[in-house]
């Protein structure tokens, strides 16, 4: 059994929250590959950076790795903290020359290479977090896996086929070998030069269902913050309830018209190769939520 699992913004957004999204991955049985959001607020803090990148970045970089050291610092002991550190400081090393590359701010993929810096950062936490629960983890970014997207800049599809092709050999090893690898969601590389580009906003749930196809995997499941697909905006129907089971088509249609709950383009990648898809809330992480999948589609 192997479960590809996306956590969102909200649910690595605090130590409490990688916590117990920790927990909720070392309690599933099976293989476990596990894909990251930003931690919340953090890819909106970044886009800014971008818009005013003169006088944002000294802040910019203060904020960022002060935030991301002070949640390790806080759940980590002094011997984790110190492995976690050997990781992240090369990582933010290569962060703040990025936003000091006056060449690399010339290329029409600048804001994708920034605005995929909080999911190299948030995958960081939650592996050393999973790892000081005595698992093997390893934290993985898109160009480690070879996610390869096509596209124009901030918009970018994943190339399935080239994709499946280099998990196989760069992914798939870890996976034999026991370890829960901690992926980057939101972005992919393209072919040629291994350049950062986004799936657009929201696109950490793609990036998981793209993971999900390239691996064969047996089950991907969104966790977020809310209890799965409902009847109807319980905001504006108190009384709405939630749907347990829906096909692939019901969850694409709702999700193109704007329920909030999936990226739009999730679905079709999982759909391609029948695998179910399950959209779970990590603070209610004993809650069946909604299942997508083509066995419902049969029985309608």
């Amino acid at each position: 059994m192997l479960t590809v699992m996306k956590f969102g913004g909200t649910s690595v957004g605090s130590v409490e929250a990688l916590e117990r999204v920790a927990n909720i991955v070392v309690g599933t049985e099976g293989n476990k590959v596990v894909v990251t959001s930003a931690m919340s607020g953090i890819t909106n803090f970044l886009v800014a950076c971008c818009e005013d990148l003169e006088n944002q970045r000294e802040e910019t970089i203060e904020v960022f790795e002060k935030k991301h050291v002070c949640v390790a610092k806080a759940m980590l002991d002094e011997k984790q903290f110190a492995e976690f550190m050997e990781e992240f400081t090369p990582r933010m090393e290569a962060f703040k020359a990025l936003l000091y590359d006056e060449k690399a701010a010339k290329s029409p993929y600048y804001q994708d290479n920034v605005t995929s810096q909080g999911e190299r950062f948030s995958s960081l936490l939650l592996c050393h977090k999973i790892r000081s629960l005595g698992y093997k983890s390893v934290a993985l970014t898109s160009e480690d896996c070879g996610i390869i997207a096509e596209g124009k800049p901030l918009n970018g599809n994943a190339n399935l086929r080239m994709t499946e092709t280099q998990m196989g050999i760069n992914l798939m090893p870890y996976i034999n070998r026991g370890y829960i690898p901690v992926i980057t969601g939101f972005y992919g590389v393209t072919k040629d030069d291994w350049i950062p580009l986004t799936f657009g906003r929201g696109g950490s749930d793609y990036a998981a269902a793209v993971v999900a196809n390239a691996l064969n995997a047996d089950m991907l499941e969104i966790w977020t913050d809310v209890d799965g697909f409902m009847s109807a905006d319980p905001r504006v129907v108190p009384n709405a309830v939630k749907i347990d089971e829906m096909s692939y088509a019901e969850a694409a249609e709702l999700a193109y018209f704007g329920a909030k709950v999936l990226h739009p383009r999730t679905i079709e990648p999982v759909r391609k190769k029948h695998i179910p898809l399950k959209v779970r809330n990590s603070f209610k992480p004993k809650e069946e939520g909604t299942l997508i999948s083509r066995f419902r589609e049969y029985r309608n």
